[in-house]
């Protein structure tokens, strides 16, 4: 198995709030997994850098979204035929703020919609195998639903 960085975030605020600079990888195994999908305004440059490590968007099985932010989750729209993966606490957060929005302003909530529509596999817990080597942790804190891979 193999890990390739795609982009590494790092937290930034500023007087007009958070940036959301967040991290993208591509886990290639038996499957091609990506974990995480950036902001919008990283678009161009998640497709650009897959290019450039000779991994084609389509190649894509699995999309793992740690958890519903912006910074992370934008750009699922990208990939309609992966399989989506998400923690039900993440859904459930997300269905959460969709009544209140100010509980969680970075929450793309407005995603409920295409993530019914999707392949989406909802997971509970941990320790679920996704390919020999990569298995899901479940690491609530940050947002009740975020998993690790």
């Amino acid at each position: 198995m193999k890990i390739l960085p795609l982009h590494t975030g790092f937290p930034a605020r500023t007087h007009r709030g958070y940036l959301g600079l967040s991290s993208a990888y591509l886990v290639l195994g038996e499957r091609v997994l990506l974990y995480d999908t950036l902001g919008f305004g990283e678009r161009e440059g998640l497709l650009e850098r897959m290019r450039a490590l000779g991994v084609a968007p389509e190649r894509v099985e699995l999309l793992v979204l740690s958890h519903l932010h912006f910074d992370h989750a934008a750009n699922l729209d990208l990939f309609p035929w992966a399989q989506v993966v998400v923690h039900r606490l993440e859904l459930e957060h997300a269905e959460a703020v969709a009544q209140s929005p100010h509980r969680d302003p970075a929450c793309l909530y407005a995603y409920l919609p295409l993530l019914q529509a999707r392949r989406t596999k909802v997971v509970e817990g941990e320790g679920e195998a996704l390919m020999p080597g990569a298995r899901l942790l479940h690491l609530p804190g940050h947002t009740p639903g975020l998993l690790g891979v």
